[in-house]
């Protein structure tokens, strides 16, 4: 019976000694956890505002992209539906400011009728909180990424 008790005594520190040493590297590893979980946040949110705004060019009637005013008065709607999305994703505090692209194939505007609508939307991400993760990343001061979107025009 004297064993036993013993035994007990011996293990009652064990949980605290686990706790001592991987703590630091848990702590170590949780902000490249939540950067990374932001990272990919932002780009599904990227891939949707790209996606809605080739929906909507990709749905705009064919009678309007075969004049080249309200061809692009629609290029332009779609520019900033895009814009207003991307001011909501704030990417961080850095300079680059998000870019939207916008092309078709032939032409998104004049007498032809596109075949398809791309719609690409680039950010760069910066860590605002811990600040060394992102410094110095393919010589950008920050994390870019792309979303890309190319859709079949609908009126074709």
């Amino acid at each position: 019976m004297k064993a036993r008790a013993w035994g007990r005594r011996v293990q009652r520190g064990v949980v605290a000694v686990e706790l001592a040493l991987l703590l630091p590297i848990a702590l170590l590893l949780l902000p490249y956890l939540l950067f990374y979980g932001r990272v990919f946040w932002h780009y599904t949110a990227a891939q949707k505002i790209a996606h809605d705004t080739a929906r909507y060019l990709s749905s705009v009637p064919v009678i309007e992209m075969k004049t080249s005013a309200r061809a692009t008065h629609a290029v332009a709607v779609a520019q900033a539906m895009a814009q207003a999305a991307l001011a909501e994703l704030r990417p961080g505090t850095g300079a680059f400011s998000p870019a939207v692209g916008i092309s078709c194939s032939p032409l998104c505007s004049g007498a032809f009728v596109p075949a398809t609508v791309r719609v690409e939307v680039d950010i760069i991400i910066y860590d605002d909180v811990f600040g060394g993760i992102t410094s110095g990343i393919i010589g950008v001061d920050g994390l870019p990424l792309s979303a890309v979107v190319t859709m079949p025009y609908v009126g074709n």
